[in-house]
């Protein structure tokens, strides 16, 4: 819904390219954050089911989540740092600052899911789930707001970043207050755990990566070689393939 509305734009001449540079910032955001992510979801996941007390799995949640917040911080820092390197002609002003926005989206996204990775383990993701839906819709009527009022909110692209913020952050507060509830947990450094971790998740990893190249990189070429209004139009129907292959 929300890649239908703002594609809409495009029928406007004065806003036209706003759809392909949304388009853009998440798409180059998607290679760090999987980087990033590294395959930690499924390891936590499967670590946890395999210990029997609540404290393992407290130990095992609080390195996960210490390990990905280090990890996904650095990634969307050097994102927002590296795209300033990308020439100006390819990626304007707005998509730069927009990275550096919309980094925190993808910061709360995944401490969210990395959050909810135990309640996955005992089959309790009610609640996470109508957390991530209650997200959804109120970053679906933000981006539905702007788009109405574009032409009087000031700034309204990085408005449409900032409703991803929104969600999110509804998200990951709803699901880290319900996940500490029933498994309360710390974050943990524990360096010899963390080695591990990263030895078992690399062939995980290496798989999410290529799998991310594949539906991502198309969207990125397109921008060194094509203009805004081709990445528009090509978005919306390879966005709605990807969500179909998913």
């Amino acid at each position: 819904i929300t890649i239908k509305v703002i594609t809409g734009l495009e029928a406007s001449p004065q806003y036209a390219g706003l759809p392909a540079d949304y388009r853009l910032v998440y798409a180059y955001l998607g290679f760090f954050g999987i980087v990033a992510d590294f395959g930690l979801f499924i390891i936590a996941v499967r670590e946890m089911a395999t210990v029997k007390t609540p404290q393992e799995q407290s130990f095992i949640l609080g390195n996960i989540y210490g390990m990905r917040m280090l990890t996904i911080i650095a990634a969307m820092a050097l994102a927002s740092l590296f795209v300033f390197l990308i020439p100006f002609e390819n990626y304007s002003w707005m998509v730069k600052v927009g990275v550096g926005i919309a980094a925190i989206t993808t910061v709360l996204t995944m401490m969210a899911s990395t959050t909810s990775s135990i309640l996955q383990v005992h089959l309790k993701m009610t609640q996470p789930t109508l957390a991530l839906i209650a997200g959804k819709i109120i970053m679906t009527i933000y981006i539905v707001l702007v788009v109405l009022y574009f032409d009087r909110v000031p700034y309204g692209f990085y408005h449409l970043l900032f409703a991803g913020i929104a969600g999110t952050l509804v998200t990951y507060i709803t699901t880290l207050r319900h996940t500490q509830h029933h498994f309360p947990f710390t974050p943990h450094y524990h360096l010899p755990y963390w080695k591990k971790v990263f030895t078992e998740a690399f062939p995980y990893g290496l798989a999410i990566i290529l799998s991310t190249l594949y539906f991502k990189i198309d969207v990125l070429l397109l921008s060194f070689f094509r203009d805004k209004q081709e990445i528009a139009i090509y978005g919306y129907p390879s966005t709605i393939v990807e969500l179909l292959s998913v």
